[in-house]
């Protein structure tokens, strides 16, 4: 004769439900987050401030200003570097090594030169825009432009 074997276990249904709040759990956590990352301004003048001081503290020293991108070289070097938007990115690429993203969803970068220093105006996503002045050294050689 069979002996029943009586074992605790989950039930299908139980397992089943289980699952399903697992899967709420994970849709709200997904959703907050989300919303999180695009409640945040793309563009706020803080993180502009923060790309000129960074720009300042490395020694870049200012060849040429355009309307929508800089040419910077470093005191001693003959790298070119350019500061321009690229795929929503303002990119500081050089000839050689690559590319450093210094902000990233930007739609549109407007640069004036006042000579001694230049005003830098980034318009974002969303219509967010920041303003920042920033202190570059002039190239010898180089032009006073306005």
């Amino acid at each position: 004769m069979m002996k029943e074997i009586s074992r605790p276990a989950f039930t299908l249904l139980e397992s089943l439900l289980a699952l399903m709040v697992m899967g709420m759990v994970f849709m709200g956590l997904s959703y907050l987050i989300k919303s999180r990352v695009f409640a945040q301004p793309t563009v706020s003048n803080e993180k502009l401030i923060v790309v000129c001081q960074q720009l300042q503290r490395q020694g870049y020293v200012l060849e040429k200003a355009e309307d929508r991108q800089l040419t910077l070289t470093k005191e001693g070097e003959e790298e070119v570097k350019k500061v321009r938007v690229v795929k929503n990115q303002l990119i500081l690429q050089g000839d050689r090594r690559g590319r450093m993203v210094l902000l990233d969803r930007v739609k549109e970068v407007r640069i004036q030169n006042f000579g001694l220093y230049q005003k830098v105006k980034v318009k974002g996503d969303k219509q967010a825009e920041a303003e920042a002045t920033l202190f570059l050294n002039r190239k010898k050689e180089a032009h006073d432009e306005k």
